[in-house]
């Protein structure tokens, strides 16, 4: 039989392919956690995640100290350059775990254009960066 060193070849090939394909993963994971560990402890991120929790969870009261005061987004300090630059970060984190899950990727353009429009509308930014 002549197929035997196709055969081998193509085994050969495979084991390469899984092996270069094992270490993309594996860069591709550590980036993940490295980045997912510095966003995660920003300045920004505790505020939104106060934000998160008001409006999908509707907790819009917090206990300080014996009372229950209600939660002023706008006391929370976020700027426009907080969403711009956490949104930055998130691209990244989605992007690989797109890679590492299904090999998909995101329509960043649409998210701009509505972050945008966000801008504008919110807080009345003249340049969008």
């Amino acid at each position: 039989m002549r197929l035997t060193p196709i055969v081998e070849a193509l085994r050969v090939w495979e084991r390469k392919e899984q092996a270069d394909l094992r270490t993309q993963f594996l860069a591709l994971h550590q980036e993940l956690v490295n980045t997912w560990a510095t966003l995660s402890v920003g300045a920004s991120t505790k505020a939104f995640h106060t934000i998160r929790d008001k409006v999908s969870a509707h907790t819009e009261v917090r206990h300080v100290v014996d009372k229950y005061q209600l939660i002023d987004i706008g006391a929370l300090g976020i700027t426009w350059r907080d969403v711009g630059s956490t949104v930055q970060s998130m691209q990244r984190l989605v992007e690989i775990i797109g890679m590492l899950i299904r090999g998909a990727s995101f329509a960043w353009d649409a998210l701009d254009h509505s972050l945008n429009k966000a801008a504008v509308g919110f807080w009345g930014a003249k340049k969008v960066p």
